[in-house]
């Protein structure tokens, strides 16, 4: 064959390859699965949430169709490892009940616990999952696709914080727009154990960098989690502070808690007695500087890389007109004490002023103001009237009048849970169908990288088919 011949054929067969090849798909996504199960393993509940999976140009179209939710925390079962199929029956059950029995068997199912079992102890929460793990491989109890031991696992608090930030802005509809970083929603979550922020910097991220792909778009996140800034263990450890200023006393006064009102608390370490009382007094210069001991900043010379938030934390500087949506504790109290805008803006200089005058009322003049349904959370949103504006302003550095936080639950009507981000990751990184990594879990897309290098390579190919083949064209 001489090189005419040779060059007519490749010709030939760029064309077909054009007209009958479509590019490999960037898209990781599992054709068919048309349900995901999701079970939130949380500090005082689990709760088992069903979605429909559709899919629709580069990103699936996930919504939730049902939950369900059991008390106590799977933690609980951490020494009582017999109880954990009945425990998690009721939530398989409510699964079987939402999803197709057709589809049982290609529905994957993941159980993600929270900061409530970072609290356990190692070798304890290892022999809960593999309780759990084996209650999910036995299809008698379990007839969902479980396929690899991680879908059964300790969340890391940053995979939380990523997880949210993915449900935030799919949510608001900014995947597969082509939209600038600038127009996505940093999150801001806090539970009973622990806080999360995540967002996408201007300056370079120079720790806790986490890569995030969706619809074809690579998103690199900044994200860090605080273990013991959750609003229950900030409460704990307020206590802790005032015992151990007080090594000798059975009765405490909290200055964090409103003026008649009276707690009693376990004394673990203490010889003398089994519990402490602790009296309000409803004082916020004291509440507030034991709150300021909590988040101090290291010296400059001991922070690396800088800036620092809390301790010596690195966190970039935040853009300075990103929008951050707020959830969880970072709605109750500010609604409660009335801080919010109607569009659910919080100000942290609002919401301390809000504080500073709640805090003064006695236990029954905050309960007029709140409601009696909120009767046990009274002393507790005077704490976090404080603590959320110092923890927005000191820590992560927030103007006092700023207006980037938006407390919210939802959007839309549609409920803010990490969950969604979760199932959304997975369809998206090609976990379903792949073993995923052992070792420490990274929000980090490898396998979408792979499908966008070859979908390029592809492309850079019929480039260069077509170069040759018009050059030949051209001199015939």
């Amino acid at each position: 064959m001489d090189g005419l011949q040779v060059l007519s054929a490749l010709c030939l067969i760029t064309c077909l390859l054009q007209r009958t090849s479509p590019a490999p798909s960037t898209s990781s996504s599992t054709p068919g699965l048309t349900h995901g199960i999701v079970i939130d393993a949380g500090s005082s509940g689990s709760r088992v949430r069903v979605y429909s999976v559709q899919y629709e140009d580069s990103l699936p179209r996930v919504e939730e169709i049902g939950n369900l939710r059991v008390k106590p925390g799977l933690a609980e079962f951490a020494t009582r490892l017999t109880e954990v199929a009945e425990y998690l029956n009721p939530l398989l059950l409510r699964a079987q009940e939402l999803v197709p029995r057709a589809q049982w068997p290609t529905t994957p199912i993941y159980l993600m616990s929270t900061a409530g079992l970072r609290l356990v102890d190692a070798a304890q929460s290892s022999q809960l999952f593999t309780e759990v793990r084996g209650i999910f491989s036995n299809k008698t109890a379990c007839p969902f696709l479980f396929q690899h031991r991680d879908q059964a696992r300790v969340l890391s608090g940053e995979e939380e914080g990523v997880y949210t930030w993915i449900t935030v802005n799919y949510l608001r509809e900014y995947f597969g727009k082509g939209r600038p970083y600038s127009d996505t929603h940093g999150i801001l979550e806090m539970g009973g154990a622990s806080t999360q922020i995540a967002f996408i910097p201007t300056t370079p991220i120079l720790a806790n960098k986490f890569y995030v792909s969706m619809a074809g778009e690579k998103y690199p996140l900044y994200a860090h989690s605080y273990l013991y800034f959750g609003a229950t263990y900030m409460d704990i450890r307020v206590k802790a502070f005032l015992a151990a200023e007080s090594p000798g006393s059975t009765e405490l006064e909290d200055p964090c808690m409103l003026t008649g009102d009276v707690k009693h608390q376990p004394a673990p370490n203490r010889t003398d007695t089994d519990s402490l009382q602790f009296i309000g007094t409803g004082n916020s210069t004291a509440c507030e500087a034991i709150l300021e001991t909590f988040q101090r900043q290291t010296p400059t010379e001991f922070c690396y890389p800088k800036p620092c938030a809390i301790g010596d934390i690195y966190q970039p500087v935040l853009p300075e007109h990103m929008l951050f949506t707020a959830v969880s504790a970072y709605v109750y109290a500010p609604a409660a004490l009335g801080a919010l805008e109607d569009d659910r803006t919080l100000t942290p200089r609002i919401l301390r002023e809000k504080a500073l005058l709640y805090i003064q009322k006695n236990l029954t003049e905050a309960i007029e103001q709140i409601g009696e349904s909120r009767r046990q959370y009274a002393s507790a949103y005077a704490m976090m009237g404080l603590y959320l504006p110092m923890l927005l302003q000191r820590s992560y550095g927030f103007h006092s009048d700023s207006t980037q936080v938006i407390a919210t639950n939802d959007v839309d009507g549609k409920g803010i849970a990490w969950t969604l981000g979760a199932l959304l990751y997975e369809l998206e990184s090609g976990m379903l169908t792949s073993s995923r990594p052992t070792g420490n879990p990274d929000p980090c897309n490898a396998s979408g990288r792979t499908s966008h290098h070859l979908s390029a390579l592809y492309t850079a190919l019929m480039v260069v088919l077509q170069g040759i083949c018009l050059q030949f064209l051209v001199r015939l």
